[in-house]
């Protein structure tokens, strides 16, 4: 056979291998949803040259015909970064206490494709700043008008300053009486309530909540917890704790007897029932008649027993609440030019 020419034949071998791009961008635990959202995205292909074409973000979603989804959306494709390789969303975009996933696509000229995604899981918005003044758990006589104040300081965020609008609410969330809503109506950090607007010995519990008039999602509330209560009445007895001669008249007197609860001014307050009742230190019987008596006690001459000690105690009930209190008078037979300052039994106050 014929020796075949000999030739050297150069295979030129192109690699065709396609390399995905690498995506990759730091990590977002947590984000507050009052500010400005901007991610931005490293990306290399397979030849090492940072692309900045062909890239398209987008939300993922599971419901695309929700407004919120749709608003979402619309600023990711209008680009208020300008750069397609940066996310950046507007503050209050997306809602606190929500997990949001964002994904990122790139394909290369050989359309050699790749993505990558972005989980944000969104914090509480900012609260506006409560500061109460007095304490959160109060008592307040059932005559006193109810005032309770607060301050607000609108919260640290973008778009929000001191001079920010707030908004305010109360309401009555406990309490077995309910008052007028109209009556809470304030506007305002501030609650009076008059004391003709209350019951006597009910707890109340009224909540104030706040928020940023342009931001209802700002908002914050507190809490104040108030139980009226009765006051004790103030039994003031004239005549008693003294020595006395049985041969002259003595009188008692509790005009001066008021509770504070009673805004009558009166003395004595025709809402006080007075009831008197006596005895004799030494277990003897006490003969003397009180079954008239009221507010004023008058004992005739003789009407008691010499060298004896009787102790008259005056109960006064003001709204089925009864107050005692006592006094003492050591009899003796003749007249006494001097008395027996002692100092006066303290009231026992009795429901």
């Amino acid at each position: 056979c014929p020796t075949p020419n000999k030739r050297n034949i150069t295979l030129a071998i192109l690699d065709t291998k396609r390399v995905p791009p690498r995506i990759w961008f730091e990590a977002i635990d947590s984000y507050s949803v009052c500010q400005a959202l901007r991610v931005t995205v490293d990306i290399t292909d397979g030849e090492g040259i940072r692309p900045m074409q062909n890239l398209e973000w987008d939300l993922v979603t599971q419901n695309p015909a929700d407004d919120h989804v749709k608003e979402i959306r619309r600023l990711i494709k209008e680009g208020l970064s300008g750069r397609p390789d940066i996310l950046q969303l507007p503050p209050n975009i997306l809602r606190p206490n929500e997990y949001y996933e964002f994904i990122l696509s790139y394909s290369n000229f050989l359309d050699v494709k790749s993505n990558s995604t972005l989980k944000i899981l969104t914090s509480v918005a900012p609260l506006p700043v409560i500061t109460l003044r007095g304490s959160q758990y109060r008592t307040a006589k059932v005559w006193q008008a109810i005032r309770i104040e607060t301050e607000v300081t609108p919260p640290n965020c973008e778009g929000v300053d001191k001079d920010t609008t707030l908004g305010f609410k109360w309401t009555q969330i406990g309490g077995d009486h309910r008052i007028d809503e109209s009556k809470l109506n304030s506007k305002s950090s501030i609650l009076t309530l008059a004391s003709f607007d209350t019951v006597e010995e009910t707890s109340y519990a009224f909540q104030m909540a706040t928020w940023v008039v342009s931001r209802p999602l700002y908002a914050a509330t507190v809490t104040v917890y108030i139980d009226l209560q009765r006051s004790e009445t103030v039994i003031v007895i004239q005549g008693g704790n003294k020595t006395v001669s049985i041969a002259k008249k003595i009188k008692l007197d509790a005009r001066e007897t008021y509770n504070p609860d009673d805004q009558s001014h009166e003395r004595p307050s025709r809402s006080l029932i007075f009831e008197w009742t006596c005895e004799i230190e030494d277990g003897s019987i006490c003969s003397l008649d009180l079954s008239r008596a009221s507010s004023i006690v008058n004992i005739q001459p003789f009407d008691l027993e010499a060298d004896r000690r009787y102790i008259l105690t005056l109960a006064v009930n003001y709204n089925n609440i009864i107050t005692r209190k006592s006094v003492f008078l050591q009899t003796v037979m003749k007249s006494v030019g001097v008395s027996i300052g002692l100092s006066p039994e303290p009231s026992t106050f009795v429901r």
